[in-house]
């Protein structure tokens, strides 16, 4: 939306107006320069909205607990398949554990270890 004289004079020059810099964005953290517009982003361990301007904390990183002076984030690799998750057979159910941990257990009907899990 053109606003003000300057802002006219850029767009028939083709100059690009940052709106990052100018502040006429609506980004909740991060905003990126475009060419004739911005991109919204999120800072580490939250993920951009639907919408494309507000940010989410991303589930895995949301439970803290502290111990005194020490601080440790459990990440509920069950949210997660594969590196840096789980690894449970996808006829089983994962079980996030205190701090760094899951467990695997076959579905009814199914039998294993919880990664490996075939029908009875």
């Amino acid at each position: 939306m053109i606003t003000s004289e300057a802002e006219v004079l850029c767009f028939i020059m083709n100059v690009d107006i940052n709106e990052c810099a100018t502040g006429r964005h609506s980004c909740q953290q991060v905003c990126i320069n475009n060419v004739g517009s911005y991109t919204c982003s999120c800072e580490y361990g939250y993920a951009l909205h639907s919408n494309g301007f507000d940010c989410e904390g991303i589930p895995y990183f949301i439970s803290h607990t502290f111990n005194h002076s020490v601080c440790s984030i459990d990440v509920n690799e069950c949210l997660i398949r594969g590196p840096g998750g789980h690894n449970c057979s996808l006829n089983a159910t994962c079980e996030n554990t205190p701090v760094g941990s899951f467990t695997c257990q076959c579905l009814l009907g199914f039998t294993g270890d919880g990664t490996n899990c075939t029908g009875l």
